[in-house]
């Protein structure tokens, strides 16, 4: 009948209900494609009495079996092991997560780096961390779908911004020839320094080409020593 095989699919959907690693033993391992959600995450976990959490920066390129959460939903809704209620209520977590699952484990070389909690809290920028609570209120909400954040804080100045997204890159990826050096390549760098900036930008700047092109370029000046 196509899709999923059931039972995987079931162990999918256990999967996606725990919380914090909770519940019985999973054959999956979630990844997300949203750095504000990972960042929630764990610090949702911490709170939540979990110790030792550690984000883990992964290539995505490098991980050939991984299938998006909401694809096991749909598969478990068409074939009814799932009911309606239940169905929503995960697919707003999934969606919010951005969440990807993988059966068995992460490839080695997929793994950039590891990093302590604590050292990505040192280093994150405060905009950065409130866009993750703000991730938390809207899925409390019960929003079906994670609106742009409009107020961005864009108080922030665009220098400031920039500097502060770069230290957050640097503590997720290691200094480039540094001793925890991951070997990312400097324009892989370049990409989540500018997504880290992206996330405070509010709707009318991200439409704009002129303005993203010019802070591309403010991006590029401020990681050339990388």
């Amino acid at each position: 009948r196509g899709g999923h095989p059931l039972s995987l699919t079931r162990a999918a959907i256990r999967h996606i209900g725990r919380r914090c690693g909770g519940g019985a033993q999973s054959p999956f391992v979630s990844l997300s494609f949203s750095l504000a959600w990972a960042i929630y995450y764990a610090d949702h976990c911490v709170k939540k009495g979990r110790t030792n959490v550690r984000i883990a920066v992964v290539d995505a390129r490098a991980v050939r079996r991984s299938v998006l959460a909401v694809s096991y939903l749909k598969n478990a809704r068409k074939r009814g092991p799932l009911s309606l209620r239940y169905y929503e209520y995960l697919r707003t977590w999934a969606n919010a997560a951005q969440e990807a699952l993988v059966y068995g484990t992460v490839p080695a070389e997929a793994v950039v780096r590891v990093v302590p909690w604590g050292q990505v809290v040192k280093a994150g920028p405060e905009w950065f961390f409130d866009e993750s609570r703000e991730l938390l209120r809207r899925y409390s909400s019960k929003a079906r779908t994670l609106a742009p954040f409009l107020d961005a804080r864009c108080d922030v100045t665009r220098g400031p911004a920039i500097e502060q997204s770069v230290r957050l890159a640097r503590a997720l990826v290691g200094k480039r020839g540094g001793r925890r050096s991951s070997g990312v390549g400097i324009e892989m760098f370049r990409e989540m320094v500018f997504y880290i900036f992206w996330s405070l930008l509010s709707d009318d700047l991200r439409s704009d080409a002129t303005k993203i092109r010019r802070f591309r370029k403010s991006v590029r000046k401020a990681t050339v020593g990388y």
